[in-house]
């Protein structure tokens, strides 16, 4: 603690007139400090300048992907509704075939009685 004040007295101090070399330096030494930490504060701004750029461009990119995202399920979510549809067209057609199908089983047909074969012997292409 007693170091700081002695050295600054120190440079302080003038022995003559004519020399002020140690005020000189200290004046020098605190502009290189200053003109340092200018330098540094630049940097750390352009750097964060940087960094944000490239976070705006990222989320611009993010944003772009989240919409091509999103039109591609809306794509997916209405072909699986026209193939819902379609499935259930397709089962509402089968049904009305079952329906015609068992409508023409139990519907009689008048038709003439079976011929009989004028063979006298049945051959396997034929029923008896």
């Amino acid at each position: 603690m007693c170091f700081f004040p002695v050295v600054l007295g120190h440079l302080f101090a003038t022995r003559r007139k004519g020399d002020q070399r140690g005020f000189r330096q200290l004046i020098g030494i605190i502009v290189g400090i200053v003109v340092v930490l200018a330098i540094v504060a630049v940097a750390v701004m352009v750097s964060r300048k940087r960094k944000v750029a490239a976070d705006r461009n990222r989320a611009a990119e993010m944003r772009e992907q989240a919409k091509a995202d999103e039109f591609a399920a809306r794509e997916r979510d209405a072909k699986a509704a026209r193939a819902e549809a379609d499935a259930q067209e397709a089962d509402l057609e089968a049904e009305r075939l079952r329906q015609e199908a068992r409508k023409r089983r139990k519907k009689p047909k008048a038709s003439a009685p079976a011929r009989r074969s004028n063979c006298a012997k049945p051959t396997k292409w034929t029923r008896t």
